[in-house]
């Protein structure tokens, strides 16, 4: 499987790519946070290549490239939306003030203009002020909580040998969003694999301005 920010069943949050390298070895990882719409929980999707990569402990008969990382639970996000006995679904009930990421309890910002500041976009109607919905509220909480919406690198590291170098670890870059272009026809792709082959981080030099942001991608996760 490839990283593939158009993914109809997931919602972006961001993005990382991180390049491991030493002579004669090298790894890719790509992780991609984001709200599942099929899973209805929020995850980090690990991607790996390369040429020195571990079994997957998740799949170790299947030979998968792509691990999980659950970052807030289907149970947990549902909990959130229920009110009066009645569950709201999508939306996050006023009577919930706080929300576990990884295990870590953060309050839920319930200050619209917060929204607004980070070009969230709720949803308004003229008749009712305007509601959070799960992956808004997880945008933000991303932007406010960074840490806990990112791979740490131990869990990064679980299929790299544990003495692989890391060259650089990027947060941008440009895909397009033509699914019929290889990824080894994107300046991107092409330029991470120089970086990789030289062993030099200075070769990034993109002539292309990233678009990995999820503002970028409208239609990711509608499925």
């Amino acid at each position: 499987m490839f990283f593939y920010p158009a993914d109809g069943y997931f919602a972006p949050i961001s993005a990382k790519a991180h390049l491991f390298r030493s002579e004669g070895k090298w790894a890719t990882v790509f992780e991609a946070t984001g709200y599942h719409t099929s899973s209805m929980a929020a995850i980090i999707q690990l991607f790996y290549f390369g040429n020195c990569l571990k079994v997957n402990p998740e799949f170790p008969d299947f030979g998968s490239n792509l691990m999980k990382i659950e970052l807030c639970s289907k149970h947990q996000l549902s909990e959130l939306s229920f009110e009066g006995g009645t569950q709201q679904y999508w939306y996050i009930s006023e009577l919930h003030q706080y929300v576990r990421i990884r295990g870590i309890v953060v309050e839920i910002d319930k200050n619209l203009e917060h929204y607004r500041d980070n070009h969230i976009m709720l949803d308004f109607n003229a008749d009712s002020p305007p509601k959070i919905d799960r992956l808004s509220m997880l945008r933000l909480q991303s932007i406010q909580h960074p840490q806990l919406f990112s791979a740490r690198m131990d869990e990064i590291r679980i299929r790299l040998e544990p003495d692989l170098p890391i060259l650089m670890t990027l947060d941008d870059w440009y895909h397009s969003d033509d699914s019929e272009i290889a990824p080894s026809e994107h300046e991107s792709y092409q330029l991470m694999a120089q970086v990789l082959s030289e062993g030099d981080p200075l070769l990034w030099k993109p002539q292309i301005l990233g678009n990995l942001h999820w503002t970028n991608w409208p239609d990711a996760g509608n499925l």
